[in-house]
């Protein structure tokens, strides 16, 4: 038998966010007879450690994002300009030699998957969002090194072709190869978890999933089910997530005096069994990659509501598997109204979510992630 090829993935930790969903069930389907898989976290934390394939060799750098070391080490980068103790940490952790190094996200991930260049043949970096429309990586790098960084990928993997189109805007040409790889969806675990049990609803239902941060703006959804309520259509809603926004997200409710209509449920690992039991999926956010949780909802049969962004609006096609509205609360309301007065639209878009979720395979998404290892 071939020697197993040595792969090594870099993230920020195993918080509950897309990005990291997706890892971990790429991780479950990899073929651990060809491949010998490490993953370096640069922080011990989240909710799917747990979830991590026991076949895979977890280490960490950092022990918390609240570590005065790791602090202090970003501190001495971003003001100093010196990145000597960045790079001691990570080449103290990672001394082997790797077949392909992957740094699975963009930001502090490829921010660390310079230091260890050396250490690998390939050299392979993830982008999930649209970082023309929130480049919110730029405060991690020194000016000119985030791009710099990105030319020395052997290739870049997107998950949407808008976030390809996106990057390329913001960082130019980079003369680096290019490729779009869309998020593997597992369909038969996500209905299958989906039907483990069934939450209790009262009325027609609203859901929403995400962390709680000012990309998902769940305050928008927030403001519109004020409006869905002063015009009298009795609807719940629950948003599924966690977040640094909750307490202001909660101070919202309360000012407008939602707490019978709209509800914060937290995290749930999985979400689908309360997905499935809603009558309508929404998402507000005001940037996206290929966001995942529009993709399960695809899988449950959900009608879908969202902002008119990149990811949605390529993964609805053009609105011919969803309804894409604008990012204005205006906008978002008239595009949740013209379908819940409608029982012929809640059924067209249940069967346009249907149809779309097809063209989701596993084998093929490995095969994809297996040419760029």
């Amino acid at each position: 038998m071939d020697k197993k090829k040595k792969i090594l993935f870099i993230l920020t930790a195993l918080n509950g966010g897309g990005a990291e969903r997706v890892l971990i069930n790429i991780l479950r389907y990899f073929d651990y007879r060809r491949y010998e898989v490490d993953l370096c976290l640069l922080f011990n934390e989240g909710v799917f450690l747990k979830d991590v394939d026991k076949r895979v060799r977890l280490f960490t750098l950092y022990s918390t994002t609240r570590s005065k070391q790791y602090w202090w080490h970003r501190k001495i980068y971003k003001y100093i300009g010196s990145n000597f103790f960045l790079r001691k940490k990570v080449r103290n952790v990672i001394t082997q030699h790797y077949d392909t190094i992957v740094s699975f996200a963009e930001g502090s991930s490829l921010l660390f998957h310079q230091f260890i260049l050396d250490k690998a043949d390939r050299h392979v970096t993830w982008v999930h969002i649209d970082l023309l429309a929130n480049h919110w990586t730029n405060y991690l790098f020194n000016e000119g090194d985030e791009r710099k960084i990105y030319q020395q990928m052997d290739e870049i993997v997107f998950v949407s072709k808008d976030a390809q189109m996106q990057f390329n805007r913001l960082f130019e040409v980079l003369h680096v190869k290019q490729r779009v790889i869309y998020n593997l969806i597992d369909s038969q675990l996500i209905r299958e978890e989906a039907s483990k049990f069934t939450p209790h609803k009262r009325k027609f239902t609203i859901v929403a999933v995400g962390r709680l941060t000012m990309q998902k703006r769940f305050d928008r959804l927030i403001n519109v089910c004020n409006m869905l309520k002063r015009h009298n259509y009795d609807v719940d809603t629950w948003i599924i997530g966690d977040g640094q926004l909750r307490p202001d997200l909660e101070q919202q409710i309360q000012r407008l005096g939602l707490e019978e209509n709209v509800f914060l449920l937290g995290f749930k690992n999985p979400p689908y069994s309360y997905m499935k039991q809603a009558d309508l999926f929404v998402s507000t956010s005001e940037t996206e990659g290929y966001p995942l949780v529009v993709c399960e909802a695809l899988v449950l049969g959900l009608p879908i509501i969202a902002t008119h962004i990149t990811g949605p609006k390529e993964l609805l096609d053009e609105g011919k598997y969803g309804v894409l509205v604008e990012k204005d609360e205006f906008s978002i309301y008239n595009g949740i109204i013209s379908v819940i007065e409608s029982d012929e639209h809640l059924k067209y878009y249940t069967q346009k979510s249907l149809e779309r979720s097809r063209c989701f395979d596993i084998d093929y998404s490995m095969v994809e992630i297996y040419n760029v290892l």
